[in-house]
């Protein structure tokens, strides 16, 4: 009996050392297969560092640029202002001078008005004198006189009245001077001020239309700028993704080890599983009805699915894992990614668009552990959660998307 004891005990330490050869090869082939996938972790991290250094120096540039050309438009701002104050300067100086114009034809409407009088003043004396003297030139009033004395004083009265009548036609000619140069005088200050003006609102017109250009310019920078800092957070945010993923890859690393040796010494070889099985290492991550599948969708790839059900729907995790990140992303909201060794093979999956999470960064899930709730948040269009599952690591162009349906039982 004591003989047959040893042969039973024999034999299970040969069993136990055939299965502890084995298990370390496994162990240190899917070891090296994560190792594998650390080392590309690391490779896209560095990518991804000299893809931010690019876009740095890019985002640098267009703001270089953006400051030279707020520079521009705040000159083209100043020389448009000064020719604005310059335009408000004439245009005062055409109000005084529209005074001095309404002044003028005053004058001028006075000098008409003289003229008139005076006209009429020589027409009334002419017939005074004719009725007076029954003659008509000074001649006859000159013969008509009685006595040398008459004579001189009729040749003095004949001298003032020729005197009076060269004054008042003199005046009269200096008041048609002066008109005239009035005249002048409004006609060429009129013409200069609308000159300056239509050359100073000649500028503006030039310098707004630069400005606008500028602005243009400006607005097509903005635009750019935009456009790559959005790309630089895409790329931060897929760093830290990236580093979050290697971190859990080297706990996974970890935990493969310990199960190995847990798995030696309980005898527990996972070689044995069916590969027809496979399905069984991922369970449905929530329930409802599938209502978007993967592959195209409205002319665009869509890289999972969509399960939708009303009310507080849980979400589980869909195989045993550690979380690469737990956060809130402008597209996919509250969002959970996990990372999962499985026969050595490094898979991804993510639940996206989640009404909350319940699970932290570098944290270990177990298969069927609720993380969450079906939500709508990010860009999301009613209560659903997208499902993606990822053969390797999750990259923004989800070259390693896979179709779920494979996996789980939709």
């Amino acid at each position: 009996m004591y003989k047959g004891f040893k042969i039973i005990v024999a034999s299970l330490v040969v069993l136990l050392v055939a299965n502890s050869v084995h298990l370390p090869i496994q162990a240190s082939e899917d070891k090296t297969k994560l190792n594998e996938e650390d080392n590309l972790i690391k490779k896209k991290i560095s990518t991804n560092d000299s893809e931010l250094d690019k876009i740095e120096e890019q985002i640098n540039q267009i703001q270089a640029n953006k400051k030279n050309i707020n520079q521009e438009i705040e000159q083209i701002d100043t020389e448009i202002n000064d020719a604005d104050q310059k335009i408000m300067k004439k245009e005062e100086e055409i109000r005084i001078i529209e005074d001095d114009i309404s002044r003028l034809k005053k004058e001028i409407k006075e000098v008409k008005e003289r003229i008139e009088s005076r006209n009429e003043l020589l027409k009334e004396r002419a017939r005074t004198y004719q009725e007076n003297q029954e003659s008509n030139n000074y001649l006859n009033v000159l013969l008509g006189s009685n006595s040398f004395s008459d004579l001189i004083s009729r040749v003095g009265a004949v001298a003032t009245i020729i005197e009076a009548d060269q004054s008042i036609l003199k005046e009269h000619s200096d008041d048609l001077d002066l008109f005239d140069e009035k005249q002048k005088e409004f006609t060429s200050k009129h013409a200069n001020l609308k000159e300056s003006i239509n050359g100073l609102e000649l500028l503006s017109d030039q310098l707004e239309k630069q400005k606008k250009q500028k602005n243009k310019v400006l607005k097509s920078l903005n635009i750019e700028e935009e456009s790559v800092v959005t790309y630089k957070m895409e790329l931060q945010e897929e760093k830290q993704l990236l580093a979050s993923q290697e971190k859990a890859i080297e706990k996974n690393i970890e935990l493969k080890v310990k199960d190995d040796i847990r798995n030696n010494f309980q005898g527990q070889i996972e070689s044995n599983v069916p590969k027809e099985q496979k399905s069984k290492d991922f369970t449905n991550p929530t329930t409802g009805n599938l209502t978007s599948d993967f592959g195209n969708r409205s002319g665009e790839t869509h890289y999972g699915v969509d399960i939708a059900k009303a009310g507080e729907v849980p979400v589980y995790a869909a195989a045993d894992g550690v979380v690469i990140r737990s956060y809130y992303s402008s597209s996919y909201g509250n969002v959970v990614f996990i990372s999962h060794t499985i026969d050595g093979n490094n898979y991804t999956t993510v639940y996206a668009h989640m009404k909350n999470r319940i699970v932290n960064e570098g944290e270990i899930t177990k298969k069927g552990q609720k993380i969450g709730f079906q939500g709508n948040t990010g860009q999301s269009f009613g209560q659903h959660l997208h499902f993606e599952l990822h053969k390797g690591n999750w990259n923004s162009s989800k070259t390693n998307a896979i179709n779920p349906k494979g996996f789980i039982s939709l």
